[in-house]
């Protein structure tokens, strides 16, 4: 009975803690942003609609679903405060290993069309500009010591970053959700659910997670990047995110201490 009623208390912590998250973001919806603050409202729009998914998924038949967007979750929360952690720098690096990746991935397919006369000047020339700012962005990198002069990223992994921001949201994000979340999670021999009993085979799923946890962990990594986000953009509410994160973290505490001791009914 006891555990019942902690079960219960510690849903509807996360219930109001979901809504303040969504009363919080439902006001940063802007019908127009400038040039330089495109990324962070670009990154506030990606982790809401990660938030809104997960909150979905938790309720559904899938967990493995809601726990490979607590992934992607993390990895947000992870790069927003690496970015923010050198504005000036941090952000030209990310967007110039976006167009890295983009070249590496489609100059193959590039050459080729250039062959059959397809390529014209100006997609010639935007390639070129390009190809400018990556070598410019890599030697700012090495410059800053941000990656290693062997390096062929603009920008640290995932640990490193976690590294260069030293915080114990960051490690947690790293060590509970982004590091033994990986796609070999999922597609390595060890997840897959037989088990071998002599000439039986059986398949073997699990029982799900409660999904209370999932949406308590989801709305603590939101109300961190909401936080970040906030100070980014001088929109002056993680004060009330950092709140509401906290009160997840109390509850949270409290949760488990109390399944550990149950009260007997």
């Amino acid at each position: 009975m006891g555990e019942q009623m902690t079960s219960r208390r510690f849903a509807a912590t996360v219930d109001l803690v979901e809504q303040g998250l969504q009363e919080l973001s439902s006001v940063l919806r802007p019908n127009a942003v400038d040039e330089a603050h495109v990324v962070p409202w670009s990154l506030l729009a990606r982790a809401r609609s990660l938030f809104d998914g997960i909150g979905w998924l938790a309720r559904g038949p899938s967990e493995a679903s809601a726990w490979i967007v607590l992934r992607s979750l993390a990895d947000l929360s992870i790069l927003v405060a690496w970015l923010r952690l050198r504005i000036d720098l941090h952000p030209k690096l990310w967007a110039a290993e976006s167009w890295r990746r983009e070249i590496e991935e489609v100059l193959p397919s590039f050459e080729m069309r250039s062959a059959k006369g397809e390529i014209t000047d100006e997609m010639r020339a935007t390639l070129e500009l390009k190809r400018r700012t990556i070598t410019e962005a890599r030697a700012l990198a090495i410059a800053e010591g941000v990656i290693q002069s062997r390096s062929r990223s603009l920008i640290p992994s995932v640990r490193a970053r976690v590294q260069a921001l030293g915080t114990p949201a960051a490690r947690d994000a790293h060590e509970i959700l982004f590091s033994p979340w990986s796609e070999w999670t999922h597609t390595g021999s060890g997840s897959l659910p037989v088990r071998i009993e002599g000439s039986r085979v059986s398949f073997d799923e699990g029982a799900p997670r409660d999904p209370v946890q999932i949406r308590s962990i989801a709305s603590a990594m939101y109300a961190y990047v909401l936080a970040e986000l906030s100070m980014w953009l001088g929109l002056g509410i993680h004060e009330g995110c950092d709140h509401l994160r906290e009160s997840l973290v109390n509850a949270e505490r409290d949760y488990a201490r109390e399944v550990r001791s149950p009260v007997p009914g």
